[in-house]
């Protein structure tokens, strides 16, 4: 079998072939990371990525399905999501400060969570036993708990990503294939439309449609389990750190705080995409064709993220893929305009220009994931703290808020455009229109805000190197300075 397996490695392009020829000459050294960790984190990128977007594409669409007003649904939304960044504090002094020597601190909240998400992610989308004010607290319940158990699962995650190496390259090449992973959290929910049209019939109940995805969702969740095979190899402070210094250690750390500026523009093009497939072209099937057509390409982009790396700087590929995200949906909107994105024409620019602006995502996110790692090392080098998942837990309290007010703000859209509940409700010439606008130009205006930040972003390449240089020659003085401090006080 293993004969077997290096002959198909062995016709892989070369460009494809390097980083698989790396871990196999690794696999020998004990200090270096082993094909299985890899796999492993390609697999809870593939887990979290496929729970994820069936809360964020499909919930709220979901909502209005089951009878839910539009204001009513992005409130119960908004509300969790607040509920959830205030929750964030608790869950991330928790694992900073555990105390697992054997397993580490971010273990013990991956693979045992990962079947309580899965079954929580199923009951969300199911129809509640309840009407009125008992359906409202249904949806929060299930949804404040899913919550919970995903910010100590998903920041641990994220946190553990952090730590299982310090080798650059070691580092490109698992944020690589855990991108792969994650892009194939979008191209394998893409088929379940087309084969639930298939065994279904194009008319169906959408409330049905959105139980049996959250089953199939959750299931291809439960690869998540395999997280159980990652090691953590930096090591955590020797003594507990209390909230209050991690918190200030999040705050010194700038460069993390421009990065998550820089992913704002996901905000805009979740639950609107669905709502406009659904409603305004009727079809989530051509949704599903759209994951997997961006799937394909995205998946070999994000394979060549290294080749992209070496020869451009990381802050440099993120903008130019937001660029091309801006240019791709505006002028979606003005050509779609023109030609009617309902006939096959417009459905074909659709298409074509969501499938070019996914396409740099997976370059991006491996460059995203590299400078985070920098802003650790560069704060760790500084301060003496890490603060990995305080860190971590504040970029996503953030970003739930900001998910929370975008949620009431797309609420009041919807019910301004005169968007109906209910399912298998047809909407208004003017709805579709409007859901048309907020799919594409939302988008594109986010992905312009979203450069700014990364014009000021300062660690990578030489300046990075030159700066934990510097650092590392200061503490080496610091600590020269201490010592020779205490031998003149025990000599005296």
């Amino acid at each position: 079998m293993a004969n077997r397996l290096d002959k198909l490695l062995d016709k892989l392009p070369a460009k494809l072939r390097a980083p698989l020829d790396q871990i196999r000459e690794n696999e020998a050294n004990p200090a270096k990371m082993k094909l299985k960790e890899y796999v492993s984190f390609a697999l809870g990128e593939l887990s979290y990525g496929s729970i994820g977007k069936l809360a964020s594409d499909y919930l709220l669409p979901f909502y209005t399905a089951i009878g839910l007003r539009p204001n009513q649904a992005s409130a119960i939304i908004a509300a969790t999501k607040a509920w959830d960044a205030v929750n964030d504090p608790i869950a991330a002094t928790i694992i900073d400060n555990g105390k697992g020597k054997k397993h580490g601190r971010f273990k013990p909240y991956l693979a045992p969570l990962i079947p309580v998400m899965a079954l929580l992610s199923v009951l969300m989308f199911i129809r509640p036993p309840f009407h009125g004010t008992g359906m409202l607290i249904w949806c929060f319940a299930t949804y404040a708990i899913w919550e919970t158990v995903n910010t100590f699962s998903n920041i641990s995650f994220q946190a553990i990503g952090t730590v299982m190496s310090i080798d650059a390259q070691e580092r490109t090449l698992y944020s690589t294939i855990g991108g792969i992973g994650n892009k194939l959290s979008g191209m394998i929910p893409g088929l379940i439309p087309f084969a639930y049209d298939v065994f279904v019939g194009g008319e169906h109940d959408s409330v049905s449609f959105f139980t049996v995805c959250s089953i199939i969702f959750a299931a291809i969740g439960l690869v998540g389990i395999f997280t159980k095979n990652l090691k953590e190899r930096v090591a955590p402070p020797k003594k507990q750190e209390h909230f209050w210094d991690n918190f200030v250690t999040f705050f010194k750390n700038k460069e993390l705080i421009l990065l998550w500026a820089t992913d704002l523009n996901r905000f805009a093009d979740a639950a609107q995409g669905t709502l406009f497939y659904m409603h305004a072209l009727g079809s989530m099937s051509v949704q599903g064709l759209q994951w997997t057509l961006a799937g394909i390409p995205n998946f070999i982009a994000t394979a060549l993220a290294p080749w992209f790396l070496k020869r451009f700087r990381p802050t440099r590929v993120m903008i130019g893929t937001h660029l091309a995200n801006c240019v791709c949906y505006f002028a979606l909107y003005f050509l779609g305009k023109a030609v009617g994105y309902k006939t096959p024409a417009g459905i074909a620019l659709i298409l074509i220009f969501t499938v070019v602006a996914w396409i740099p995502y997976g370059i991006r996110d491996v460059a995203k994931k590299i400078l985070t790692m920098n802003t650790f090392d560069y704060t760790a080098a500084k301060t003496g703290r890490r603060a990995e998942a305080t860190s971590l837990m504040i970029t996503n309290m953030l970003t739930k808020f900001v998910i929370a007010a975008a949620m009431l703000i797309s609420g009041y859209c919807l019910t301004y455009i005169g968007f109906q509940s209910g399912s298998n409700v047809v909407q208004t010439p003017a709805t579709k229109d409007g859901l048309f606008f907020m799919f594409s130009v939302f988008p594109a205006v986010a992905n312009i805000f979203s450069i700014i930040p990364i014009l000021f972003f300062k660690l990578e390449g030489e300046e990075f190197e030159e700066r934990m240089a510097e650092l590392g020659a200061r503490n080496a003085e610091i600590r020269a300075a201490r010592a020779e401090l205490q031998d003149e006080a025990l000599r005296r």
